[in-house]
């Protein structure tokens, strides 16, 4: 199958499973909100909406994934595109009482796509989050390395375990039960289209920093 076939696999699937979803969204939506229901009853809608969502956010993770990359080169600066993905951010944080520690100064780049980049950024910081323990603090750091732009997102989280080392840039590869396994390879991916790299650096008990570099030019 080539990429223009799996492509169309993708979307055809997400059409089916996006139809009856939004069925059961619309209808567990209007009894929560005109039905009197015991508290065990709307604890139940409640796991049902909140079903479809994870169902629908998957579902857009895996399509994005699946369409060709093209990107839309411009002057950009990195350390702007950082500080919006890292106040969107802030609401995952506040659930765990989390704090994202920010060192941004300008980086400049003279051809890279925006929306590609933040697409790439908010997926490591989604992991980095994700990975903290509560009251946790995710680092964030940019820097000029060699004449290239430098992004280093660090957590102290538990780290990740050396077996799992060699599949984190796999495709639906996760030891976490609540994900599909494509945000870092997704990053990659953005960042192998501009010509740069992404590394990850890891140790049991004491965290995971990840760097992005981004040529200039």
């Amino acid at each position: 199958m080539n990429d223009k076939d799996f492509e169309k696999l993708v979307f055809g699937m997400a059409h089916q499973i996006r139809n009856p979803a939004a069925i059961i969204k619309a209808n567990a939506g209007v009894i929560l909100e005109t039905e009197r229901l015991s508290p065990a009853a709307r604890r139940s809608m409640e796991s049902i909406l909140n079903g479809v969502k994870y169902l629908e956010d998957r579902l857009d993770e895996f399509v994005e994934f699946s369409k060709p990359l093209t990107l839309n080169l411009q002057k950009t600066d990195v350390a702007p595109i950082l500080s919006e993905a890292c106040s969107m951010l802030k609401d995952q944080c506040s659930l765990k009482k989390a704090v994202i520690s920010s060192k941004l100064e300008s980086v400049a780049l003279e051809r890279a796509d925006r929306n590609q980049l933040f697409l790439a950024f908010m997926n490591v910081l989604l992991n980095a989050i994700e990975a903290v323990p509560e009251r946790g603090t995710v680092t964030v750091e940019t820097r000029r390395q060699d004449g290239a732009a430098q992004v280093v997102i660090r957590d102290n989280g538990p780290g990740i375990h050396p077996r799992d080392m060699p599949e984190i840039f796999s495709a639906f590869y996760s030891t976490k039960p609540n994900s599909i396994g494509i945000g870092l390879p997704v990053a990659k991916r953005i960042l192998q289209a501009h010509r740069g790299d992404i590394t990850v650096q890891s140790e049991q008990g004491r965290g995971t920093s990840v760097t992005l570099t981004l040529p200039n030019g």
